[in-house]
């Protein structure tokens, strides 16, 4: 997934007591209030959360002066085929415009399917032929769209 995302996210792991054993890797998106968002940030490398050598995820999210909100999502692998998606922290940025959280592994907000998640970091695209075929959605010379919301504008 290619980051079309302003902002920035920096994840280390550090001592801490731990509540899983898992590889974890993050993802944000920013938003604001009034409806305008990010595309979903590319995810980071993987970074150990374990009970058993007590460490812990640090992660910092350096936004923009364009969004006043973030949402951190954790995908966990933990011997499962399938990770875990979570989203972990919803909040408004602070005066410096960065959000900085610590993941032991316990703190979900809600649980995210990941189907939901690729939605969130989707590109938009427009088809000009749109079909079924055997119950399969068959797109045909389509464009990608890369769609910038200024500033101002609000959905109504």
């Amino acid at each position: 997934m290619s980051n079309n995302n302003p902002g920035s996210i920096d994840v280390t792991s550090v001592g801490g007591s731990s509540s899983i054993n898992a590889s974890a890797r993050y993802a944000y998106s920013m938003y604001n209030i009034e409806g305008s968002s990010s595309k979903l940030s590319g995810f980071t490398t993987p970074v150990n959360i374990s009970k058993d050598t007590n460490t812990v995820a640090d992660i910092e999210v350096i936004g923009t002066d364009k969004y006043s909100n973030v949402r951190i999502y954790r995908l966990a692998y933990s011997g499962a085929v399938v990770p875990t998606a979570d989203l972990i922290l919803d909040q408004a940025f602070n005066q410096n415009r960065t959000v900085n959280f610590v993941d032991d592994g316990s703190n979900s907000i809600a649980p995210v399917s990941l189907e939901e998640l690729s939605d969130i970091g989707s590109e938009f695209i427009i088809p000009k032929t749109f079909n079924v075929k055997k119950n399969h959605a068959v797109l045909g010379n389509y464009k990608r769209s890369s769609f910038v919301m200024n500033e101002g504008l609000v959905r109504t």
